[in-house]
């Protein structure tokens, strides 16, 4: 065979190239060298002839052999140019695929690149890759070695030693070309597979559009493959993704007085990322932007001088162009560096722990303070066994309550603004989760970063009013958000007219105190309770000097009849409220009318005291 007349090699014309010399360089025979006269052509494809090939025994081959291949000088990989284009994080239970962990990359490119030395990595583990020539276009599966069998007959293997073990919830999975230099990195997430029984195990996550370099979650979902994954193949899901979409602001994070963050609504050309883009008003003078390759949709902004602390600023961005091309001429949004939160900051200011069927439950807080303050690491939780447990951080990242601002924090935004019509979209948060909240009773308590308790109210059903027959999608309000949160008396049921709730916005119910010297007073004396909000219960203050008062308040019609029992026997602080919506004392309507409130107040001396005011209960026509 190592006659030159036994080979032919031509080029992708047809042409034959002349070739010099046929050279044997095993012993055995089973290995040549052909040596041509002119050098191939880079990235030029070919074909290779064996004519009447016969082996030591004698015996020649019936046909010509045909060999084509692609001739390319392998180089380093950049950005993108392969894709890690499919995950099998959790393989079982399998569909039909074999019950193992799998990664497949891609050559997105038209050159040809040598694997050797390149890093395939997660934060637990790295490992080399051997030499392998990846072709354009080419899929390849990596597998551990002892699953090769498994995967052979799916496509093109580069079997390893060793393989960073793909989480099932989530994972960061990089690569790196033998330079070190990022050739592609994918953090999933489980909701990434857009499919509760999908993400159950069994199914691949799928690259959709392996050419489009902007997209990341939306471009990823679960396999569509009746088999559950395509290996070496094609994405069952392979789609062209177009993004017409301009950029947005996300969030901005206070990280420091010097330092701010951004995080943008997909990733951004860096050439976007330039100090003349950005400017503050008030002026704030620009240091450096920073950024990097593999997180474009963050970036982060460094300043000459440190912000001044509790004043709002406004950000605008200039000519920010996503990494498809779309430019959003003007961006800004407004932002202040804030305050530690302190005690009496934030209160909880209303409760929807007993959502209609496949509602959401929402917690509503309210800044009473003239701070920016910052709920970053805050916390909601509940009792557990008697200690406080069941800890859900609403913010991992810098999350900037205004003045005065009330904010809904809920599992499912969407559902809360579709049954809640006056539901203020600004004024409502979606977080990952909230402890549990039982529909009849229990308890909301908010949490500083360390731990510490901010707020707490212990709920239950009987804290609803009794105008309202169905408790079902009804919140609890607080009446004066100045008053204990965990005072029974200052929460009642959200007002019809409002829709059952106001999340994001001032409470239906609210009741604003005046200050009063008198031992007794009432407010408003007329109440209309028809649970329209307005004027639907009194309050009735009580404010005595003396610590360790014994009262009982008793509610009289005009004939002189007792109709309730408001206080009996209690021992009240020296300055507090009841309230009264009414009702008798079997809870039901009272007739309109006059009444009486009697009190009687005995002191720890003995004295007592007695007080009496009028009220009306009245009606809307």
């Amino acid at each position: 065979v190592h006659n030159v007349n036994f080979f032919q090699f031509s080029d992708g014309n047809g042409s034959v190239l002349p070739i010099s010399s046929v050279t044997r360089t095993t012993t055995n025979f089973t290995s040549y060298t052909i040596s041509l006269v002119n050098p191939l052509y880079e990235d030029g494809q070919y074909t290779m002839r064996i004519f009447n090939a016969k082996d030591h025994e004698g015996n020649v081959a019936t046909s010509t052999i045909n060999l084509s291949f692609l001739f390319a000088k392998p180089t380093m990989a950049t950005y993108k140019q392969i894709v890690i284009s499919e995950l099998m994080p959790d393989p079982v239970p399998a569909v039909t695929l074999p019950e193992k962990e799998y990664i497949e990359i891609f050559n997105t490119s038209n050159k040809s690149f040598d694997l050797k030395d390149y890093v395939l990595s997660d934060p637990s583990i790295a490992v080399k890759l051997p030499s392998y020539v990846l072709s354009p276009n080419e899929y390849l599966i990596l597998c551990k070695i002892s699953d090769t069998a498994d995967f052979k007959p799916y496509g093109k293997i580069l079997a390893l030693p060793n393989m960073p073990s793909l989480n099932n919830s989530s994972d960061v999975v990089t690569l790196n070309n033998a330079n070190g230099e990022l050739v592609d990195k994918v953090a999933y997430f489980l909701s990434w597979y857009k499919n509760a029984q999908m993400d159950d195990g069994g199914y691949a996550l799928e690259l959709i559009d392996p050419q489009n370099k902007c997209l990341v979650e939306e471009n990823w979902t679960a396999s569509t493959s009746a088999t559950g994954g395509t290996p070496g193949a094609l994405n069952a899901v392979k789609a062209i993704l177009q993004d017409l979409v301009a950029p947005k602001i996300v969030s901005l994070n206070v990280l420091s007085p010097t330092k701010l963050q951004f995080i943008f609504s997909e990733k951004v050309d860096s050439s976007s990322l330039v100090k003349t883009n950005f400017s503050f008003s008030p002026t704030a003078q620009i240091k450096s932007v920073v950024w990097k390759v593999d997180s474009l949709n963050m970036a982060w902004l460094e300043l000459m001088d440190s912000l001044p602390r509790n004043v709002e600023m406004v950000l605008n961005i200039a000519k920010l162009k996503d990494c498809a091309g779309n430019l959003n001429e003007n961006l800004s949004t407004a932002f202040a560096l804030p305050e530690k939160i302190e005690v009496g900051d934030v209160l909880i200011n209303e409760v929807l722990f007993n959502p209609l069927p496949y509602g959401a439950d929402f917690v509503e807080l309210a800044n009473i303070t003239s701070k920016y303050i910052d709920l970053k690491g805050c916390m909601f939780a509940n009792l557990k066994n008697d200690s406080i447990g069941n800890k859900k951080v609403l913010f991992s990242n810098s999350f900037i309550l205004k003045p005065n601002q009330y904010l809904a924090l809920t599992t499912d935004k969407n559902n809360i603004l579709n049954i809640y019509a006056k539901a203020q979209f600004g004024g409502i948060e979606q977080v990952a989760s909230l402890p549990t909240y039982y529909d009849d009773m229990g308890n909301v308590i908010f949490l500083d970063p360390n731990g510490n308790v901010l707020d707490r109210f212990d709920y239950n059903q009987s804290m609803h009013s009794p105008l309202v027959a169905r408790k079902e999608g009804v919140s609890l309000e607080k009446i004066n958000l100045t008053l204990a949160t965990n005072d029974p008396n200052n929460w009642t049921s959200a007002s019809k007219e409002s829709g059952y709730a106001t999340p994001g916005y001032a409470n239906s119910q609210y009741l604003a105190l005046g200050i009063s010297d008198e031992d007794i007073y009432i407010e408003p004396q007329l109440i209309t309770p028809n649970g329209d909000g307005n004027q639907d219960f009194m309050v009735v203050g009580i404010r005595s000097d003396k610590i360790g008062t014994l009262r009982n308040i008793i509610i009289y019609d005009v004939m002189g009849r007792e109709v309730k029992k408001l206080l009996k026997n209690s021992y009240l602080g020296t300055n507090t409220w009841v309230q009264w919506d009414g009702t008798d004392e079997s809870n039901n309507h009272l007739p309109v009318g006059h009444y009486i409130l009697w009190m009687e107040a005995v002191d720890t001396s003995g004295n007592v005291f007695h007080y009496k005011k009028k009220a009306v209960v009245g009606a809307r026509f």
